[in-house]
């Protein structure tokens, strides 16, 4: 039973470092995430997700383990010896406790993720909007005038096509005045 409990114990001697690096992981993953969305972020996230899913079902089965051993053997085992499974079952759920923080750490980044990518696509539908906007009073006048009725007198007008043009470029810089003073764009 000694060599067991020696066994499981070098299984989890080096595993805080183990979740350590993949803390520093995701950290930098969130810095980068920060100054620009990285080109192959969905397939890192989901890396390290199943990593961490594997090392979440590795823990919980060494509690178990852990547990079994305690509960099970109770009566055969000495104090001593009950102890130190006792110590290692709680630390085996302290490395399930912080990978359990480090999987939420990892919603919380695809969260930022995604209102990353929803700021982004914000600022583009503001741009088409403002371009569409813009544009609108010249479609306008381009279908009024694409009519071509007999009657209209701008069309025989001897300045009529200059006039257009000149209402047309006031409609637009009216309206970039007034984007500019709202702080649309």
């Amino acid at each position: 039973v000694q060599f067991l409990l020696l066994l499981f114990e070098t299984m989890i001697r080096e595993e805080v470092f183990q979740l350590e690096a993949l803390e520093d992981g995701l950290s930098t993953i969130e810095t980068q995430l920060l100054e620009e969305i990285p080109e192959t972020f969905d397939e890192t996230i989901v890396s390290y997700q199943k990593k961490l899913t594997s090392l979440h079902t590795y823990y919980e089965q060494l509690m178990n383990v852990g547990d079994m051993m305690c509960s099970n053997l109770d009566n055969y085992l000495p104090e001593s010896q009950r102890r130190f499974w006792e110590h290692f079952t709680a630390r085996a759920e302290r490395l399930h406790d912080h990978t359990e923080t480090l999987r939420e750490y990892l919603m919380q980044i695809r969260s930022l993720y995604q209102a990353q990518i929803d700021a982004q696509q914000n600022r583009v539908i503001t741009m088409l909007t403002i371009i569409t906007t813009i544009f609108l009073p010249l479609t306008l006048i381009a279908g009024w005038y694409g009519m071509n009725f007999r009657n209209m007198p701008e069309l025989t007008a001897e300045h009529g096509y200059l006039v257009i043009c000149i209402v047309s470029a006031v409609c637009v810089l009216v309206e970039l005045w007034i984007f500019k003073r709202k702080k649309w764009f």
